[in-house]
């Protein structure tokens, strides 16, 4: 992100799919035909699992200086019995900035 002046973003993560009521942070997998069971998609912002469908501070973005968002994704088992499977997900991140 560039930005023309100093702002402070705010970032809000979102997915259709639901989530996983055990797994803070975890994403449920795209339901269709032949999807893996037991597996979620896990999702940390800077390190920090996220809170799902609120927005949160991320850090001040400076004017003229390229910033970053550090996400980091990986599957995560949710059950002690996993079946393979397709295992996408589908997570929509929303930046806004004050």
């Amino acid at each position: 992100m560039l930005c023309d002046q100093d702002v402070q973003p705010e970032m809000m993560i979102a997915s259709a799919n639901g989530y996983e009521p055990n797994f803070p942070g975890v994403i449920k997998l795209t339901p269709e035909n032949g999807v893996a069971t037991g597996v979620g998609v896990r999702m940390l912002f800077n390190g920090q699992i996220p809170v799902f469908g609120q927005y949160m501070n991320t850090f001040t973005a400076y004017a003229n200086i390229r910033s970053q968002y550090p996400f980091s994704v990986s599957y995560e088992q949710t059950s002690s019995e996993v079946t393979p499977g397709t295992a996408n997900a589908v997570a929509t991140i929303t930046v806004a900035y004050k």
